[in-house]
């Protein structure tokens, strides 16, 4: 019946037509959905390789980190013994004050942490200086490597120059046991 209806041109535009949207079909229901979901799985791929790569680096690192810290660590003798905590905090303290031209006036090392005081170590500490020596004094304190951390901090000017004094109560950070 379709024979005597079209003639062949009108066939042939039929089949072109029939393949066309066969093929669109096709396209948008199988292919491009392969095709997307191929793009997210290599975007993964190379976001978890560029992770494992990140992570080896990190894991050929861990010796050399371990050896610079036990060398660390052997540097700054630290003890167990809260006198000895005592002794190497002041003299630390002292020798950030003699770096930064601060001059310390009283030291007063605390013992009412009980139990902790084994581990830490706090003291009030006051000084006389300037202003500018106040902010050397103050970045060594927070960069020591004895984990010194400043709990709490007053200044106030000295009648008639331009020097400060200052009250410091500072205290050492804790190292865990390894």
């Amino acid at each position: 019946m379709l024979k005597k209806i079209l003639n062949k041109r009108e066939k042939i535009v039929l089949y072109i037509a029939g393949v066309v949207i066969i093929s669109a079909v096709v396209f948008r229901f199988v292919i491009y959905p392969l095709a997307m979901k191929y793009s997210v799985l290599s975007q993964d791929i190379r976001v978890t390789r560029a992770r494992l790569i990140k992570y080896m680096q990190i894991l050929n690192q861990k010796d050399d980190l371990q050896n610079k810290y036990s060398e660390f660590s052997a540097n700054l003798k630290l003890s167990q013994q809260p006198q000895d905590t005592y002794v190497g905090v002041l003299s630390e303290l002292e020798n950030l004050a003699k770096l930064s031209n601060i001059r310390i006036t009283d030291v007063r090392p605390q013992d009412k942490l009980g139990e902790t005081a084994k581990k830490e170590a706090i003291v009030d500490l006051r000084t006389e200086g300037v202003l500018e020596d106040y902010m050397k004094f103050i970045y060594n304190i927070e960069t020591s490597l004895w984990l010194l951390r400043i709990k709490k901090l007053q200044l106030s000017a000295k009648s008639n120059t331009n020097k400060l004094e200052g009250s410091f109560t500072i205290y050492q950070l804790s190292v865990p046991s390894i």
